[in-house]
């Protein structure tokens, strides 16, 4: 229910944004409505990575790349009084790890490093192989034996006191002032590592700056290729160009459906709207011809849209599918959903990142 708010918050101010003229003065106001919409999907992102119920796929990844390919979005995000500098291992070995994960780790710490830089300062990420044996990994409760990639981020910000050093991982503890944190990035953070099997530590003083090593068990198996950085944080073009084709829409919340709605048919694709799967299917018995895409949520009341995709693929086999969803657990049926490929949009998601994703499910090589 809370994706959904922030959906029709998030696409209905996007809309507007984009007809408007960033010399008005209703533009600030709107782009103050995104930014607060924007922290709570992020809020919502993190309470449900830190509850375990986001959904997560383990990749082979390169530690490297995706600080590389993120660099440019994390320095628009220190401004110009924040210098990041780069010492990346060149024979770094892959890790076992959702990309997501990763750029939320490479996001997080960004974020505490800028907010203990008010003054400008430095911000290192620097990455190296360890290898422990038992009594090297005796040194730290957490730590284990074996061959790690270690990723270390330094700040020469204003360091934390000794006394809330222990504290650091603690769920909803922060250091920073009321309204400016929501003591969940770094716990975060600690539930990663943890999950993927490494563990992460600290140090820090009072305005000599702090330094987290995070210890990721290194991939050992041979001849997997590592996964290039998703397009997530990458710039998506605001519009796409329609291609006069015929989606059925299934939505049961308003104001989203009524949002995809609008954007679709902005884009020049003719819609058939559907609050439900039975009435989906009376549309499909006349149309389905002319349809095609399904683009439907997960959640609908009565018949999910899981099962409403796999009945309508038993009339028409190579029939498209796009479905949606805010849930992130056991409701949205990955395993089924990967196995169909069917194709997927989490909730809530920008304007763009819709057209670009039916365009996909258009495109792509029917099952």
């Amino acid at each position: 229910d809370f994706n959904n708010l922030l959906q029709a918050i998030l696409g209905y101010t996007e809309l507007l944004l984009s007809g408007m003229d960033e010399r008005s003065p209703q533009h600030g106001d709107l782009k103050e409505i995104e930014r607060a919409a924007r922290r709570a999907a992020d809020l919502t992102r993190q309470l449900l990575t830190f509850s375990r119920k986001q959904r997560i796929e383990p990749q082979v990844l390169d530690v490297n790349q995706t600080i590389l390919s993120t660099e440019k979005m994390l320095s628009r995000l220190m401004g110009d009084t924040i210098l990041i500098t780069l010492d990346l291992h060149p024979d770094l070995k892959t890790v076992l790890l959702d990309p997501s994960q990763m750029e939320q780790i490479l996001l997080n710490l960004a974020v505490n490093a800028k907010d203990a830089m008010s003054n400008g300062g430095q911000l290192m990420f620097r990455t190296d192989m360890a290898v422990l044996d038992d009594a090297a990994a005796a040194s730290h409760p957490e730590a284990q034996s074996g061959t790690f990639v270690r990723l270390t981020v330094s700040d020469t910000g204003s360091g934390i006191p000794d006394e809330m050093l222990p504290h650091v991982f603690e769920p909803f503890f922060t250091t920073k002032e009321r309204g400016k944190g929501t003591g969940l990035g770094l716990s975060v953070i600690y539930g990663i590592v943890k999950q993927c099997g490494g563990w992460i530590t600290v140090s820090s003083s009072t305005d000599a700056g702090t330094q987290f090593s995070l210890y990721l068990p290194a991939n050992e198996t041979k001849g997997e290729t590592p996964v290039e950085n998703t397009s997530q944080l990458a710039d998506i073009p605001p519009t796409l160009p329609g291609i006069g084709k015929t989606i059925l829409l299934v939505e049961d919340e308003p104001g989203v459906r009524n949002l995809a709605a609008l954007v679709l048919q902005g884009a020049g694709y003719k819609v058939h709207v559907c609050t439900g799967a039975d009435e989906a299917k009376a549309i499909f018995a006349k149309e389905h011809a002319r349809i095609n895409l399904l683009f439907s949520d997960v959640v609908l009341i009565g018949q999910n849209g899981i099962d409403l995709a796999l009945d309508l693929r038993r009339q028409i086999p190579e029939l498209p599918c796009l479905l949606c969803s805010g849930y992130a657990d056991d409701t949205v049926r990955w395993e089924s959903i990967q196995k169909e490929g069917f194709h997927f949009l989490p909730k809530p998601y920008p304007v763009a990142k819709l057209l670009s994703a039916v365009i996909e499910a258009l495109t792509a090589t029917a099952p």
